[in-house]
């Protein structure tokens, strides 16, 4: 098995962060994916409706090999 990324953003889950500042976002997606246990998903900073930076869950898949 081979986990694939996908652009998906994982359903019913709110963004764990909500900034006016790139940099904080930064660093908390970079603190949730050091401490992530399960690969079926990721944390990605996306920019939101209002000008603000959300660190949001994205989906990963697994795949077979071959």
């Amino acid at each position: 098995m081979e986990i694939q990324e996908t652009n998906k953003r994982v359903p019913d889950v709110e963004p764990a962060l909500l900034t006016r500042f790139r940099w904080r976002a930064d660093r908390e997606c970079k603190r949730l994916n050091a401490n992530r246990i399960l690969p079926f998903y990721r944390w990605e900073v996306c920019d939101w409706l209002d000008g603000r930076w959300a660190v949001v869950a994205m989906q990963n898949v697994a795949v077979p090999n071959g």
